[in-house]
């Protein structure tokens, strides 16, 4: 490999390492959201005693959650395609940003069922489901 090829992988890496840090930012302040819009909704569910506010949590939590899973397979997907840059794997073009040949490596029930996200959202769907109970 030339300096030349080399200097290309390492921006190519870049580029890739950028989407992924993207891709974890939006995830982290899609989580912010969530938090905040389900305890505010529950909040005033249990407050007012209105049932239909705590039902109405479950929407955006589950819509989140959904969100949230995009956005952490996409990052996945990101990560196989940097692996195969970085090992300089044959079939990548230079500079591709294209993630389709590893969407079969990546599930939507391995991430959507994830741990990082079954932690977190679950927790939030049980709180939602005690204030329907409660209001």
């Amino acid at each position: 490999m030339s300096e030349g090829d080399n200097g290309s992988q390492i921006k190519h890496l870049e580029f890739i390492q950028s989407t992924v840090t993207r891709l974890a930012n939006n995830s982290f302040l899609i989580r912010g959201w969530s938090i905040t819009l389900t305890g505010a909704l529950v909040g005033v569910a249990v407050s007012s005693e209105r049932p239909s506010l705590a039902l109405a949590s479950l929407i955006p939590t589950i819509g989140f959650w959904l969100l949230d899973f995009f956005y952490l397979r996409q990052e996945r997907l990101f990560r196989k395609l940097y692996s195969a840059v970085a090992q300089s794997e044959p079939g990548v073009p230079s500079f591709s940003m294209d993630v389709a040949p590893y969407r079969e490596l990546v599930t939507h029930r391995g991430v959507i069922l994830s741990p990082t996200l079954c932690l977190f959202y679950i927790p939030l769907l049980l709180i939602d489901v005690a204030a329907l109970i409660l209001s």
